[in-house]
């Protein structure tokens, strides 16, 4: 088949290869700008192979489960019919054994995964019946994904019967050496024999040898029926004695004896796990140890928008990696059902009744509100896309009214519809309610001060509970300031004690603290926490809260459990891209948005030209957290492979695109830059926050600003001349100050007295001048200033934007003459410029779609974006309680 170019709403990009069941294609998918797998039919398919094709759509529709590769639709093109797949990073588990075995706890990880989605299929009334190394895929960071089920047997007998698995008796199909005895025989096959290739895949990760090696398939079939493994105790002996058992109690000729159900199985390599991870002393067959845990995986980073990068994620340092305990008990197997399908989801919370979802959905003109029937589907506007409207929702108890955030007004609706009314103003977050319903929290600001308010449902006699000192705020939308970022609104436990918030400091680490209800005294419950944590909710027993954060803070958002008292955590979900906006219903359902971020770059051949999208991007997020022109011409771009970050240089037509070899790299690079003998600075933040320079081949890593105790240095930026950079420090005290600093080292100056905010800082062309955000004289208020570098008087004292300050990353225009800025219109932004000396804005770029994360102009005016899309949906996971407490 030669490549097309075009398949209705999906653009071809290249073919990833072909086999017996046809051709798999690169495809971008331009209705979500979402990178994704055609998978086609052969031209020349026989009527079984169309059969064996629909059997495979019919089974992974079945399903939705985070480790079995998702199938996004079907479609036809000129009577070829085609798969809409997931696009996946990384290397099938065949390709990773042959570099070498597995260390213990990625066999266990590992295994844990693969049997969970084997379950997850059996409960669908799905067998697999092809489960090889082959068909397992490994994606960075260690998150497995179980594919191909074209083998698959799946009937429904009836509208609304139970799906039934079928086999065609007499009939072998599958891959030696991994099928089941019963299998090889070609007989009506069940769970079970799924558990026994699932045995064979595992002997494989644990040995680095197939269970039955042979030279040809009438060997094979003998070596399944009549043959037994070599003993994992002599191929190798460090292995603890259980997983021998494990793999013997998986391979047994009788299915009777084998584990009964993935599930039975799962359990049991779960129990090996903890013992490993909690120090239990685990005998290996050769000399009593103690198996160590080791630390688990780095995944892949959130996508880094700029408000997020420059302003908010430098609020908060340092990592709590360390503190995170073992789980003392086991940790609920949670299973997921996705509820929406458009990827613009940016918010969600679930109904105390678990019936309903409201969700706010970003689009072209603005966020709208949703109401989700969760049991029939059915999905009704009920708030328009405005700017500004339907953050952090929240349901009454009754669930008859929604509250939700718009702009600084707290507002109600009723699902059913009717009058819209505000219920307080101004607010930060939406509308906690208290168990009897009788009274709402929620935040408010008067800058620099944070309180926690009581009300009225209706928002009548308000009164403060609690005022923050200035330097520290709660997580809510006046502190981080950026739209699209879930925040939550203040938890409320169910025996009315106590009311949960997230708070953060300017510098240091954040925490969860208790406000006592009646006197407004609160205390820190559990370890610090980045600004990631959000969305905080209470079990019915009071016993603990459920939250989403990232731990590290470059690892991807999960969801956690923390206790109450003691303030423990235990993990409840590892998913390669994470979660947030978590809700939890009284019967234990959690509402979930889970994002799979993508972006990638366009550049302008000629000044105000076209722009042409570079190959690469997609999921490693090409340019998202940062991208520069170098003097000559070509691009340097932060992207995010393998839940690490990396500095990659290419061309500007995206030719010759290598990472640049480093020896470290710290948590969260952004915003590069490039001065003219080459050298690249960055900022990073996390638990390394600094000003870091490295030379244009990747070597000599400095941290040229290392700032003092209990400070943070930001947003970096480079004169064109490239002789000094200038940055945003925070102090010790929550002043922030303009700083610069020579490119070749030296001590920093104070530039001007401006309290000025992170994530502004745009140094002109000539190296005069510098454009900040700074703190105005009204309370809460920002002015844009133009701040000389010798320390002379501003040059615009009101600044160029004349009203309220349009959102960054701001870039000065190659002339020098106007302020480059990024004009948001939901899911579509474009950039815009304001003159310096006045006058209007006018328009840079005129996309029609997506949202831009960062940008840069070349010398000669050419402009390189890095756009993409959150692709972000709301999912429903069951499984937390048990009887109304954490099973």
């Amino acid at each position: 088949m030669s490549l097309p170019r075009q398949i209705g709403p999906f653009e071809v990009l290249e073919r990833l290869g072909a086999g017996g069941m046809g051709e798999v294609f690169k495809a971008r998918d331009q209705r979500l700008n979402r990178f994704v797998a055609l998978k086609f039919l052969p031209e020349m398919a026989s009527d079984a192979a169309r059969e064996r094709f629909q059997r495979e759509a019919l089974a992974i529709a079945a399903l939705n489960h985070p480790h079995i590769c998702t199938l996004y639709e079907v479609g036809s093109d000129q009577g070829r019919p085609y798969l809409v797949l997931e696009l996946l990073e990384g290397e099938t588990l065949k390709a990773r054994l042959r570099r070498g075995l597995l260390d213990f706890e990625q066999l266990l990880d590992w295994s844990v995964q693969i049997s969970d989605a084997l379950d997850a299929a059996h409960r669908k009334g799905v067998l697999h019946r092809d489960l090889k190394p082959e068909n397992i895929w490994v994606a960075p960071g260690g998150h497995i994904k179980v594919l191909d089920f074209g083998l698959a047997r799946l009937e429904v007998e009836a509208a609304g019967a139970e799906a039934t698995v079928l086999t065609s008796p007499g009939v072998a199909m599958g891959t030696m050496p991994y099928m089941s005895p019963e299998q090889a025989r070609g007989e009506a096959l069940d769970a079970r024999s799924d558990v026994f290739s699932f045995g064979s895949v595992f002997y494989e990760m644990a040995s680095g040898r197939p269970a039955f090696p042979a030279a040809n398939a009438a060997d094979s079939i003998a070596a399944v029926l009549r043959g037994e493994p070599e003993r994992l105790s002599t191929v190798r002996s460090e292995l603890p004695p259980m997983v021998e058992q494990v793999a013997d109690r998986c391979l047994e000729k009788d299915p009777d004896l084998r584990y009964q159900s993935a599930a039975d199985l799962r359990g049991e390599l779960k129990r090996l796990k903890r013992e490993s991870s909690s120090g239990s002393s685990i005998h290996t067959s050769g000399h009593a140890s103690a198996v160590v845990a080791a630390p688990p995986a780095r995944k892949r980073t959130r996508w880094l928008w700029p408000a997020v990068a420059a302003a908010v994620a430098v609020a908060a340092a340092g990592a709590w990696w360390g503190l995170r305990p073992a789980p003392a008990a086991p940790v609920p197997q949670l299973r997921f059902q996705q509820l929406t399908f458009n990827g613009q989801v940016v918010d969600a919370v679930i109904s105390p009744d678990s019936k309903f979802l409201a969700h706010a959905d970003l689009g072209p003109l603005g966020t709208s509100l949703h109401l989700l029937s969760i049991s029939s589907g059915s999905d009704v506007e009920i708030m328009p896309p405005a700017p500004g409207c339907c953050q952090s929702p929240s349901f009454s108890p009754d669930g008859g009214q929604v509250y939700f955030l718009e702009g600084r007004a707290l507002k109600s609706v009723p699902v059913l519809g009717g009058t819209v009314r505000t219920v307080a103003e101004p607010a930060c977050s939406g509308a906690g309610f208290s168990p009897d319903g009788s009274q709402i929290a929620y935040v408010t600001s008067a800058a620099p001060a944070h309180q926690l308010m009581l009300a009225q449902p209706d928002g009548s006699q308000p009164r403060q509970l609690q005022q923050l000192a200035g330097g520290s705020g709660y997580l809510s939308q006046c502190w981080i300031s950026d739209f699209n970022q879930p925040t939550h609104s203040p938890a409320w436990s169910p025996d009315g004690r106590w009311i949960a918030m997230a708070v953060f400091p300017v510098n240091g680490e954040g925490f969860v603290s208790l406000v006592d209800a009646r006197t407004g005294q609160s205390h820190q419950l559990g370890p610090g926490l980045q600004i990631s944590a959000a969305d905080l909710n209470w079990l019915p027993d009071s016993s603990g809260l459920v939250l989403t954060a990232s731990v590290p803070d470059s690892a991807p958002s999960q969801l956690w459990l923390l206790s109450n008292p003691g303030g423990k955590l235990t993990q409840l979900t590892s998913d390669l891209q994470g979660y947030a906006a978590s809700s939890l219903s009284s019967a234990g359902q959690i509402a979930l948005v889970h994002s799979v971020p993508q972006a990638s770059l366009w550049v302008q051949a000629r000044p105000h030209g076209e722009f042409q999208q570079l190959p690469g991007g997609g999921a490693d997020q090409d340019g998202a957290p940062g991208v520069a022109w170098t003097s000559q011409g070509g691009l340097i771009t932060f992207r995010n492979l393998g839940g690490k970050a990396q500095l990659w240089a290419e061309n500007a037509d995206g030719s010759g695109a290598h990472p640049l070899p480093m020896d470290r790299m710290p948590e969260l690079p952004y915003f590069p830059r490039v001065a003219p003998n080459g050298q690249i600075i960055f900022s990073s933040n996390g638990g390394q926050t600094g000003i870091w320079r490295v030379n244009a081949d990747g070597s000599g890593m400095t941290e040229l600003v290392h700032p003092p105790p209990g400070a943070q240095a930001a947003g970096a930026d480079l004169a064109r001349h490239g002789t000094f950079v200038s940055y945003m420090e925070i102090g010790a005290d929550g002043g922030q100050s303009l700083q610069v600093i020579p490119l070749a080292g030296g001590a920093p100056q104070q530039i001007g007295s401006l309290f000025i905010y992170a994530g502004s800082g745009s140094t002109s062309p000539d190296g005069t001048r510098v454009f900040v955000v700074a703190r105005g004289a009204a309370p809460g208020s920002h002015v844009a200033e133009v701040v000389r570098i010798d320390g002379g008087m501003p040059l615009a004292t009101t600044g160029p934007f004349e009203g309220k300050i349009p959102p960054g990353p701001w870039h000065w225009t190659p002339d020098g003459k106007a302020i480059a800025y990024r004009k948001s219109s939901g899911s579509l932004d474009n950039l815009w410029a304001q003159p310096i000396a006045g006058g209007p804005p006018y328009a840079l770029t005129h996309f029609t779609d997506l949202n831009i994360a960062a940008y840069d102009f070349s010398r000669d005016g050419r402009l390189a974006v890095s756009r993409g899309s959150r692709n972000s949906d709301a999912v429903v996971a069951t499984g937390l309680l048990a009887k109304g407490r954490p099973q």
